[in-house]
């Protein structure tokens, strides 16, 4: 697995390769690093994930909750792999509230935008 970490408006988690046990520990240190950057929203980029087992997906879901409870929003964008893809879809990511599931990098960009600018209101 591998985890790059972009700097932007929102900090953004590239990640590819397999997530499992054996690697969890670098994608949650990368995690604990977006949430102190940016802890009313970053982006995690799955587009490159071959492979994610329980402990990726705890993972995600815990930087979910973190994000959450400061009322911020997580974006993640959905990996081409449909293996992962179908994992991500039967936990219902896409239904959890805060959380905006899309396809593309851009898009996760302004799903975080527009969440940003309707609290600031």
């Amino acid at each position: 697995m591998s985890v790059d970490t972009i700097l932007g408006q929102w900090p953004t988690l590239k990640v590819g390769g397999e997530i499992d046990l054996s690697n969890i520990d670098d994608l949650r240190a990368a995690v604990d690093n977006a949430i102190s950057r940016s802890p009313t929203g970053f982006i995690v980029d799955l587009t490159s994930v071959s492979y994610i087992d329980s402990a990726g997906v705890a993972v995600i879901i815990g930087a979910y909750r973190r994000v959450s409870k400061t009322g911020g929003t997580l974006a993640v964008v959905k990996p081409i792999h449909e293996g992962v893809r179908r994992v991500l879809d039967l936990i219902g990511l896409h239904m959890l509230p805060n959380i905006a599931v899309t396809e593309d990098l851009a898009s996760a960009e302004e799903a975080l935008a527009n969440k940003a600018a309707r609290t600031s209101i």
